[in-house]
């Protein structure tokens, strides 16, 4: 079976999604760059600043809905938030 397509609602920097409402979106999909040389070679954005990412997806996403990030570390959970694996 091949990959199926995908259509995603909103693709921006996730540094800044004022663009999107409070408690807008049952899941919020995170794929970061992996480095400050990736932000700025693949998507010409600044390095991530975790706490200010983390806490937007967070904030545009329901209560009871999912923040999925695709990364190879961790970063800190804002506060409120639970692992789910």
């Amino acid at each position: 079976m091949g990959r199926l397509p995908t259509t995603p609602t909103w693709v921006g920097d996730a540094h800044d999604l004022h663009w999107i409402a409070d408690e807008s979106c049952e899941l919020v999909l995170l794929d970061p760059p992996y480095s400050k040389e990736e932000a700025e070679w693949l998507y010409g954005t600044p390095p991530l600043r975790w706490s200010v990412w983390t806490a937007e997806a967070v904030r545009v996403c329901k209560t009871g809905g999912y923040v999925a990030i695709y990364l190879d570390k961790q970063p800190p959970r804002p506060a409120g938030t639970k692992l789910v694996r």
